[in-house]
């Protein structure tokens, strides 16, 4: 039996029957407690304190977590808690491939797509897929190391390198990551025991390149096909997980992912929505939002490529691979145009889902290379204002124009950065938990319940959170949008991590 089936759901008569000195009852539960803890801790290490877990417990933190609580002795030793976060949920994940599945799904080395699941322990119906990191790759530049600041990501290299292939992946994983892909119910006291999956990032296009025909490209392997065929992998996992797995039976849909993968949720969400139709179908975008800078940046690079604007770049790539992103778009676009929708800034009245938007506005990728340098702090200055305000473009007139049914959310920090930092904390509010807040708010399945009643406040963190009304009733359904103030160079705003 787990915790709450041993003490927890009985604390109350326990502690009655033991303040008549009832001692035997007090015992038996004692006994019952310790014989769970010492098979728990022969597999899960205890880690955290009652400071750090009343500070980041969520409202849907279930009731007898909280009542665990006051029984830490406040001095680093947390008790019951710990074994609130040792509830032996199978984290082990398996590594499925594409194969036999869609042999047009493939990585650049031509191995099948891959995708790692980690099934609910609970039989929840809910899911969260998150998409890998990895940026994008070209066959525009020459192979190899361009100078000391940059080194190009030419499809060919990468296809013998882990984000090219699924030839060397572990059959298992012992856990897919941290923060909203956490089995803990402590740090992800939301999603922890959702159904989980990780997609391997092995096409360099953020799921978008379609070319039919393999590309043979000659480097130091010698002459070799390489495949761009990200949108296959998308659909054969798609098709896997519903087929296989029971996710098209799934009642909300957490569609995420972290740089690449992040602008991935941004391009094809509303496809994603269409193939899981009768499911509420939201997404996370970590570090992806991707201005569509349209200066050439001033970097010292010998190459072509890397003088260009980081719009050009896309556009090629897009262009040359046969980018296929959603359609809405590129019939606003035309075909030639249709790169265009590569940007998030251009996506915003296009997207028929809602997203939480987690951004360092002084992204350390982005700022290199968009920029090509950041030792300029009035064009990072520049820059960061730009990000911001496009961030907060893109929820607020999402929100007007469909009429207040897509509320989206996000989180914006000053700390050079790219992903990760999700214990950053924004007017008191950890990334990670307003992400919490946001998605329990707006599954399916719950009452609307009030997050925030203020319109702005601030904290002595530097950042403040902002909703559009002031009306109790009516603010969890309203946009929410934290920002840490801050310029660059901005050393304090990265102390407001944790760690």
């Amino acid at each position: 039996a787990r915790c709450r089936g041993v003490c927890c759901e009985m604390e109350g008569p326990v502690l009655a029957v033991a303040r008549k000195r009832q001692v035997w009852v007090r015992a038996l539960c004692i006994a019952s407690s310790i014989a769970l803890l010492v098979a728990l801790c022969e597999r899960w290490p205890t880690s955290r304190n009652v400071a750090v877990l009343e500070a980041e417990t969520e409202p849907r933190v279930q009731h007898h977590t909280r009542a665990l609580l006051v029984h830490g002795d406040g001095q680093g030793s947390n008790g019951w808690a710990d074994l609130q976060s040792l509830i032996p949920i199978d984290p082990v994940a398996k590594l499925y491939l594409t194969t036999g599945f869609d042999d047009k799904a493939r990585c650049l080395d031509g191995t099948s797509g891959a995708f790692y699941f980690s099934p609910s322990s609970t039989g929840s119906k809910n899911w969260i897929i998150v998409q890998e990191w990895g940026g994008w790759c070209t066959v525009d530049v020459p192979l190899g190391k361009i100078d000391d600041e940059h080194t190009v990501d030419n499809c060919y290299t990468r296809s013998l390198s882990y984000k090219g292939t699924s030839s060397h992946l572990p059959q298992t994983k012992p856990a897919l990551g941290g923060a909203y892909l956490s089995r803990s119910p402590v740090d992800n006291p939301t999603m922890h025991d959702w159904n989980m999956v990780y997609v391997h990032n092995c096409d360099g296009t953020s799921f978008v390149g379609r070319l039919e025909e393999p590309l043979l490209l000659d480097g130091e392997a010698g002459p070799k096909e390489i495949y761009i065929r990200g949108a296959y992998i998308r659909e054969a996992i798609s098709g896997m997980l519903q087929q296989q797995h029971a996710l098209d039976q799934a009642e909300n849909v957490v569609i995420g992912g972290l740089s690449a993968g992040g602008l991935a949720t941004l391009l094809h969400i509303n496809w994603w929505g269409k193939q899981l139709a009768t499911s509420h179908v939201m997404g996370l975008v970590d570090s992806g939002f991707f201005l569509e800078w349209q200066v050439a940046h001033n970097g010292t690079h010998s190459h072509q490529h890397y003088v260009q604007s980081y719009r050009d770049q896309m556009r090629l790539l897009f262009q040359r691979f046969n980018g296929s992103v959603d359609a809405a778009c590129e019939r606003h676009w035309q075909a030639a145009r249709a790169w265009e929708c590569m940007f998030a800034s251009n996506l915003w009245p296009f997207v028929e889902h809602e997203l939480f938007i987690r951004q360092s506005i002084f992204d350390s990728w982005q700022l290199v290379q968009e920029l090509g340098s950041t030792a300029d702090a009035a064009a990072a200055n520049s820059y960061g204002r730009n990000l911001s305000q496009a961030v907060r473009d893109f929820v607020l007139k999402a929100f007007v124009a469909s009429g207040g049914s897509l509320v989206h959310s996000a989180f914006l920090d000053a700390c050079f950065h790219h992903c990760g930092f999700w214990r950053m904390k924004v007017a008191g509010v950890s990334a990670n938990a307003a992400l919490g807040q946001w998605v329990a708010v707006r599954m399916r399945g719950t009452s609307p319940r009030v997050l925030d009643t203020a319109r702005s406040s601030s904290s002595s963190d530097g950042g403040s959170s902002t909703s559009t009304s002031t009306s109790p009733s009516t603010s969890s359904r309203l946009p929410k949008i934290y920002e840490q103030k801050g310029v660059y160079p901005c050393a304090e705003c990265c102390s407001n991590d944790p760690g």
